[in-house]
């Protein structure tokens, strides 16, 4: 089967660097990546992982203050 698809130049030029470090054809390293990511799908995330990670995230800051510090402080501080 041929499949034909339009891409961004930027996109192109990052798979043939991939292939090219492998020592392979575009073509070939394309078709193997498609294989790879049709084999091992990203996983979905059910909703009630997320909102158990979302109250795991809740539970850890619990306690923990800036002591009037901003957000916008830490960064700056963090700059210097």
């Amino acid at each position: 089967m041929q499949v034909t698809f339009d891409i961004k130049p930027e996109l192109e030029a990052a798979l043939a660097a991939q292939a090219e470090a492998r020592g392979v054809p575009v073509r070939t390293w394309v078709a193997s990546v498609v294989e790879e990511r049709l084999a091992h799908p990203p996983r979905q995330l059910r909703s009630e992982e997320v909102l158990n990670a979302v109250e795991k995230m809740k539970r850890l800051s619990e306690g923990n203050r800036l002591d009037g510090l901003k957000i916008k402080d830490l960064m700056q501080e963090g700059r210097r």
